[in-house]
């Protein structure tokens, strides 16, 4: 009696045993563990348009119909991010976390002559996508309306305005890249007095130097004639149609050419 019973506590601790090797077999190839989306690209997931999602440290395949919901930012607080700083937003219902990466200083791109004539200000936002799940949303925006050469210091475009009584001309637009879209849309715009708002964003002083000090994005800016300002940001999102998941990293510049010689802008 004695054997039988030992042969029955053999037989369960070796089935035990045989059981935990299978688990931790299984837990190893399943290949689920992560510490954001981007770790469980390539993985097998349900047949339906969605993204991937790390939740609780592991792979989490996300239908587009069931993305998270949102009416405001602290409704995404407990959602999985990727690594960085950053802070929520609730963009077309959809969470997205937008992640800071720098603000630079303004940096001397070289002398600027101060002469009589018109200053240009240059802001532009660029924007390149990289699909991490799912299908995209691609947007073409169209073609440049000027053409500044740094070099020659010339300006050409098309303009609802003259030269006349001009102070400076605030350029203003965007372009896309990747898988964001492609193509471009840009503005001019005439200052003639400050302040003035046109374009979105708000000129508030010109003095005879040539320094200008913009409003944007939140921001008051001041630069010399040759300084720069420029500020990335990453955010990942879903998209207006929840086709997938894109990472979507955005450069925004605002440059103070300075003083361009009124012969060499050429507007029509």
């Amino acid at each position: 009696m004695k054997r039988e019973l030992l042969g029955i506590a053999a037989l369960g601790a070796a089935l035990g045993i045989l059981l935990a090797v299978t688990t931790i077999i299984s837990d190893i190839s399943s290949g689920t563990a992560c510490n954001s989306a981007i770790d469980c690209d390539g993985i097998a997931h349900d047949d339906c348009d969605g993204g991937w999602a790390c939740r609780t440290g592991e792979c989490s395949w996300e239908c587009a119909e069931s993305l998270p919901f949102c009416e405001r930012p602290s409704d995404c607080d407990s959602l999985p991010h990727i690594m960085c700083l950053g802070a929520w937003a609730c963009e077309s219902g959809k969470c997205v976390w937008g992640c800071e990466i720098n603000e630079e200083e303004p940096v001397v791109l070289g002398e600027t002559p101060s002469i009589d004539g018109i200053i240009f200000i240059e802001q532009r936002n660029a924007t390149r996508g990289q699909l991490i799940a799912g299908g995209s949303e691609y947007t073409f925006l169209g073609e440049s309306t000027y053409t500044f050469n740094s070099e020659e210091r010339t300006l050409t475009g098309k303009a609802e305005f003259s030269l006349e009584g001009l102070r400076a001309i605030y350029a203003s637009g965007k372009s896309l890249s990747g898988d964001a879209g492609s193509g471009s849309s840009t503005k001019l715009y005439p200052v003639k007095a400050v302040p003035t708002g046109d374009g979105g964003d708000r000129i508030t002083a010109i003095t005879s130097d040539g320094t200008v000090t913009i409003e944007h994005a939140g921001k008051t800016i001041t630069l010399a004639p040759g300084e720069s300002w420029s500020e990335t940001t990453i955010i990942e999102s879903a998209g207006k149609y929840a086709l997938g998941i894109t990472r979507l990293t955005s450069t925004d510049t605002i440059v103070n050419w300075g003083f361009l010689d009124k012969g060499d802008i050429v507007l029509s």
